[in-house]
């Protein structure tokens, strides 16, 4: 039988309206040339949301893109799907969640599976990356890792660090390929990120490096600035309150006496790392700093030493002990 034009079905229709009975068109059954056709079209779709969706994942993770790239990266991307699928990204994105919803039928062992499953998507969606700012223009990924290997070797959680858990791009000149001096870490996991953070301040290769969290997003967005304040504003205070509690826990022991150093030097303090400031701490309380004419100075001096030379001894690894050599210039000391 013939297929029926719409114009036939609406005539016929209307006439079995005016005998006051209801017109059933009939159903033109699918051969297997159109069966395979739908197919074909619905395989497209679906291989194309999937680059789609990929793509806009793959441009949103990189950090290294400018706003303007990514606008320009994406826009590409749904063009190139408008031209395989026939229809808007967002159309094919939408049609491809529903295609995944049908696939599974909703049980109640289904739906705590999927809750679950997002959970660890989510989870690994998380980067855990630190920001490195003003490092030298010579040091490479190799001396970052060792300096970050060598600072928490003696940290009380024994972080394995190496190429896989602490994963290094150096930031480089797209012409010269000379390094820009920054470069981005991406860590296994939040301890080792936040244990990472308190290398901030401290000296590789004659620069102290600013370790930071990594806000995102394109390099001019408010929500990146704004994020980027909030963080620095957390670890200012977080420092700050480090290094008060050090002073206290010496004052607590009588090793350091109110009004003995002055607000100068403590907020040189907070200008280092706290692995130097406690070291540089100890040595001060080991040589009797309060004996000096100018305490602050001593500690001052203390500081700049061990930040330039570092606290652990470069054969064994460990701290180094207190020699003729912490001693400050003789300005500082008593007559």
């Amino acid at each position: 039988m013939p297929k029926k034009s719409k114009a036939q079905i609406k005539r016929l229709a209307k006439r079995a309206e005016a005998r006051g009975e209801v017109y059933e068109a009939p159903v033109t059954p699918v051969t297997t040339e159109e069966s395979s056709s739908s197919a074909q079209l619905t395989n497209v779709k679906l291989l194309a949301a999937r680059r789609l969706q990929q793509e806009l994942l793959d441009i949103e993770k990189d950090e290294s893109m400018k706003a303007k790239d990514r606008r320009s990266a994406k826009r590409k991307a749904e063009a190139i799907a408008l031209e395989k699928s026939g229809c808007s990204a967002d159309e094919l994105l939408a049609w491809y969640k529903e295609q995944k919803d049908d696939d599974r039928p909703e049980t109640n062992n289904s739906r705590k599976q999927k809750k679950a499953d997002a959970t660890q998507t989510d989870k690994r969606k998380i980067p855990y990356i630190l920001f490195i700012g003003q490092l030298s223009y010579d040091t490479t990924k190799e001396s970052l890792l060792q300096h970050f290997q060598s600072e928490l070797a003696d940290d009380d959680d024994g972080f394995d660090i190496n190429e896989q858990t602490c994963q290094i791009r150096l930031l480089t000149d797209a012409k010269t390929k000379k390094s820009r001096g920054m470069a981005f870490v991406e860590l296994s996991t939040p301890e080792l990120m936040h244990a990472c953070l308190k290398l901030h301040k401290t000296m590789l290769e004659g620069r102290r490096i600013n370790v930071e969290k990594s806000a995102g997003g394109g390099k001019h967005s408010e929500q990146r600035k704004e994020k980027l304040k909030t963080f620095r504003t957390q670890q200012e205070e977080y420092i700050e309150s480090m290094v008060t509690k050090m002073i206290d826990e010496y004052k607590q022991k009588g090793e350091i006496q109110d009004g003995e150093l002055d607000e100068g030097v403590i907020a040189l303090c907070q200008r280092h790392s706290g692995a130097v400031v406690q070291a540089a701490l100890e040595r001060y309380v080991d040589s009797n700093g309060r004996e000096m004419d100018n305490p602050s100075a001593y500690l001052s001096f203390l500081l700049g030493k061990l930040a330039q030379e570092g606290i652990y001894d470069s054969e064994k690894g460990k701290k180094a002990p207190t020699n003729v050599t912490d001693r400050p210039p003789k300005r500082v000391r008593l007559k």
